[in-house]
């Protein structure tokens, strides 16, 4: 990083791509007070999700804070997805903690519930519900009514919610293409 600056300037832009969940926080929560740097995995795929999002709001003539996201996956980029929201719902008004409620995320374990707090990353712990625990996506999506589902994951699966919802759907993995 020293480098870098050293060589371009502090104001190089330093993007980061493919360090894995773990390392690309890490690296992110390191660097980001001190370096112009950006993660295009979380940061990159925040912005589009979100992008797309608030688009879908001006359909629904609803603010962001007014829904509920459901997150189908739990790695970096849903996880970066869901921050970004947090801080947009803020900007709508929210507080962090009244922002957090309306994100919900289901991970390779199901729901994450105050029940698996001890076993979670700390990035997951404040989105984690006082609801039952369930490995059942469709059983969320009935309990949680979510105006949107956001599903990256390793490995693709439905869901059919019964309700009018916004899905997006993304993958950088090109067998599903």
């Amino acid at each position: 990083m020293k480098a870098c600056t050293k060589r371009f300037g502090r104001d190089t832009l330093i993007q980061f791509e493919d360090f894995g969940n773990l390392n690309a926080y890490r690296l992110l929560d390191k660097y980001k007070d001190a370096y112009c740097m950006f993660n295009d995995d979380i940061q990159g795929t925040a912005a589009v999700v979100v992008a797309g999002l608030l688009t879908t709001m001006r359909v629904t003539k609803k603010k962001l804070c007014e829904q509920r996201i459901l997150f189908f996956g739990a790695g970096g980029a849903n996880t970066g997805v869901a921050e970004m929201c947090i801080r947009q719902m803020v900007e709508e008004g929210m507080s962090e903690e009244e922002a957090c409620e309306k994100i919900f995320m289901f991970d390779i374990d199901g729901l994450i519930t105050k029940n698996r707090v001890p076993s979670l990353m700390p990035r997951h712990k404040r989105f984690a519900k006082d609801l039952p625990d369930t490995k059942n996506l469709y059983e969320v999506v009935k309990m949680v009514r979510p105006h949107a589902l956001i599903g990256m994951l390793k490995h693709f699966g439905q869901c059919d919610s019964g309700h009018q919802m916004s899905s997006f759907s993304y993958s950088d993995d090109a067998s599903f293409v």
